[in-house]
C-alpha cells in the first residue's frame, strides 16, 4: 500500500511562497470572513439586487459605477429662449401701441400748434393762410385717429381703452369741424377777394375788408360786392353748417364724463368752439337768405319802416306813432325821410274816405280809417299790404308822383331797448335816450311837451334815428356778430315783423316765421 506523502516540490506543480502566518486575532477572522462574502457577491452582482452598506461597517469603499453625465448648459440655454420669447411678446404686444400713442400724441400737438395759427392769421386777416393752417390741423387730426386705431386690444381695457376711444373719437370730431370751418374760410376769402376787386375797380387801389374799421368805411361798391358773394356762397355756407352740425352730433356723443381731466382740459377749446359755429351759422343762413335780397340785391327795395307803440295795442302790434321810407340799392342808403304819423294822414283828412272797421269806429269814435289805425288785422301780412296801400295813396294826394314800396317792417319798442343796451345812450338836443327810457322819452317830446308841432316832432325823430345810425355805422367789425344776433333774437321774439310784397321773398320770411302771419288751425 502506497503510503501518501505531504507534497513537495518533487510531487507537486509549482506555487508562489505564501507570507507568514500571522498571529491569530478576531479582526483577521473578520476580515477573512467578509472577503469570502465579497467574493459571493461579486458572483450574484449581476442577480441580486445592491445593498449598500451602513455606515458603521468598515470594509473599504468600493468603486462606485460612474453616473450618467449631467447637463446644465443645455438647460440653462433653455431658460434664456424662454425669457427672450417671454420679452419678444412683450415687445410685440406694448411696443406698437404706445409708439402708435405717441405718434398720436404728437399729431395732437402739431394740430393744436396749426390752430393757434389759424387764429392769428384771422385776426390779421390772413384768410388764405387761415385756410391753409385749417387744413394741415385737420390732416393732424386724421393722422391722430388713424393712429390710434393701431392700438390693438387697448381700446379695449378698462379705463385706458375708454381714454384712448375718446381721444380718436375727438380726433375725429376735430377732422369734420375743421372740414366745415375750410369751407367757410373759403366763403370769407371769397368776400374778401371780392371787395379787394370791387374796391380796385372803383379806385384803383384795394381794400382788405378785415381791415375796415365800420360799415360806413365800405363804398356802395364794396357793399354790393360783399352781398353778391354772400348771396353766391350760399349753398357754401349751408354745406359748412351741416357739417358743423354733424360734427357736434358727434361731440355730443362722446363720453365726456369718462375722460381723464387733462383730456377734457386739452378738449375744451373743441367744447367751446363748436357751439358757437352752429350757433353762428344757424343765424347766418337765414340772414343771408332773407336779408341779401331785402338788403336790395339783386333788385332794389323801397321799405316804410314804422315803430309800433306796444303801450297802445293794435292787432297786428301797436298804434303807428312815426314812420320811415328808405330807398335800398345793394345795401346802401343815401336818404331816408321820417313821419310822424299825422303829418302823413292830416294833410288828407279833408278828402280821405275809407270807412274804419266796426269796432274802431263805435268804441274809439272813428269815423274815417287812417293809416295810424291801418294794422287792424292779426295777420301781419294782411296788416302790412293795407298799411302800404293807405300810405301810397295817402302820400299820392299830397305828392305830384304816387310813391312805390315794395315793403313794410314793423318795430316794437323791445327792439330799440336791444339795441341801445348794444350801442350805449344816444344824447340828442340835451336829452339822452337809453334802454331804459327810448319810448318814454320820446313819447313825451312828440306828444307832451310843450308848444311841440309836427314839423318838430318829425325833426326830433329823425335827429334821434340819426344818432343810432351813426352809432351802428360805427361799430367795428368785431361787432357785427353781436348786431346780427340782436337782429336775429328781435326776430325770434316779434319785436321786427317783415312783409316783402315780392311772394318769392316773402315765402323765406314766412318759413322763418318772421311775418307775423297768422297760421290756419
Amino acid at each position: 500500500m502506497q503510503m501518501e506523502h505531504a507534497p513537495n516540490f518533487l510531487t507537486c506543480p509549482s506555487a508562489p511562497e505564501l507570507p507568514p502566518p500571522k498571529e491569530a486575532d478576531s479582526s483577521d477572522s473578520t476580515d477573512q470572513t467578509n472577503h469570502d462574502a465579497r467574493s459571493t457577491s461579486d458572483d450574484v452582482l449581476h442577480t441580486a439586487p445592491f445593498i449598500p452598506l451602513r455606515p458603521d461597517d468598515s470594509q473599504p469603499e468600493k468603486p462606485q459605477p460612474a453616473s450618467p453625465p449631467q447637463k446644465p448648459a443645455k438647460k440653462r440655454g433653455w431658460r434664456a429662449y424662454a425669457i427672450l420669447a417671454v420679452m419678444a411678446l412683450l415687445l410685440i404686444v406694448f411696443i406698437p401701441p404706445l409708439i402708435a400713442i405717441g405718434r398720436a400724441g404728437w399729431a395732437g400737438y402739431q394740430a393744436k400748434l396749426s390752430l393757434d395759427s389759424m387764429q392769428y392769421m384771422l385776426e390779421i386777416g390772413e384768410i388764405e393762410s387761415a385756410k391753409s393752417e385749417a387744413e394741415t390741423a385737420q390732416g393732424e387730426f386724421l393722422n391722430a385717429q388713424k393712429y390710434l386705431g393701431g392700438t390693438g386690444f387697448w381700446r379695449d381695457m378698462p379705463y385706458l381703452g375708454t381714454q384712448i376711444r375718446g381721444l380718436q373719437d375727438s380726433a375725429q370730431v376735430g377732422a369734420q369741424t375743421l372740414d366745415g370751418v375750410q369751407d367757410i374760410l373759403e366763403v370769407a376769402r371769397a368776400m374778401q377777394e371780392a371787395l379787394f376787386l370791387a374796391a380796385k375797380t372803383q379806385s384803383g387801389s384795394s381794400i382788405d375788408l378785415a381791415q375796415s374799421a365800420s360799415l360806413k368805411d365800405l363804398t356802395p361798391q364794396e357793399k354790393r360786392a360783399l352781398l353778391a358773394s354772400l348771396y353766391d356762397s350760399l349753398p357754401d355756407i349751408r354745406l359748412a353748417r351741416d357739417k358743423i352740425d354733424i360734427a357736434l352730433a358727434m361731440w355730443n356723443d362722446l363720453p365726456q364724463n369718462q375722460l381723464a381731466e387733462p383730456i377734457r382740459d386739452a378738449l375744451e377749446p373743441m367744447a367751446e368752439l363748436l357751439p358757437l359755429l352752429q350757433q353762428s351759422l344757424e343765424q347766418g343762413v337765414p340772414l343771408i337768405e332773407v336779408f341779401v335780397p331785402l338788403l336790395g340785391y339783386t333788385k332794389p327795395q323801397s321799405y316804410v319802416i314804422a315803430t309800433q307803440n306796444a303801450d297802445e295795442i293794435r292787432p297786428a302790434g301797436g298804434f303807428i306813432g312815426s314812420a320811415l321810407t328808405v330807398q335800398i340799392d345793394a345795401g346802401h342808403f343815401d336818404d331816408y325821410q321820417f313821419y310822424d304819423i299825422y303829418s302823413i294822414d292830416n294833410p288828407v283828412s279833408g278828402v280821405w274816405q275809407e270807412t274804419p272797421p266796426a269796432p274802431l269806429k263805435e268804441h274809439l269814435g272813428v269815423t274815417r280809417w287812417f293809416m295810424r289805425d291801418a294794422n287792424w288785422s292779426p295777420d301781419f301780412p294782411t296788416s302790412a299790404e293795407r298799411i302800404l296801400d293807405f300810405y301810397e295813396r295817402e302820400r299820392g294826394l299830397v305828392l305830384p308822383e304816387q310813391p312805390q314800396t315794395t315793403g313794410f317792417i314793423a318795430l316794437e319798442p323791445g327792439f330799440f331797448e336791444s339795441l341801445l343796451a348794444f350801442t350805449g345812450p344816444v344824447v340828442v338836443d340835451g336829452k339822452t335816450f337809453n334802454m331804459s327810457n327810448f319810448m318814454d322819452v320820446l313819447q313825451y317830446e312828440v306828444e307832451v311837451a310843450p308848444v311841440i308841432t309836427q314839423e318838430n316832432r318829425k325833426d326830433l325823430m329823425g335827429r334821434v334815428a340819426d344818432a343810432i345810425v351813426a352809432k351802428i355805422q360805427n361799430l367795428p367789425r368785431s361787432e357785427w356778430p353781436k348786431l346780427l344776433n340782436i337782429i336775429t333774437t328781435s326776430l325770434n321774439q316779434k319785436q321786427i315783423l317783415i312783409y316783402n310784397r315780392d311772394p318769392e321773398l316773402q315765402s323765406l320770411v314766412d318759413a322763418r316765421n318772421w311775418s307775423g302771419r297768422a297760421k290756419p288751425t
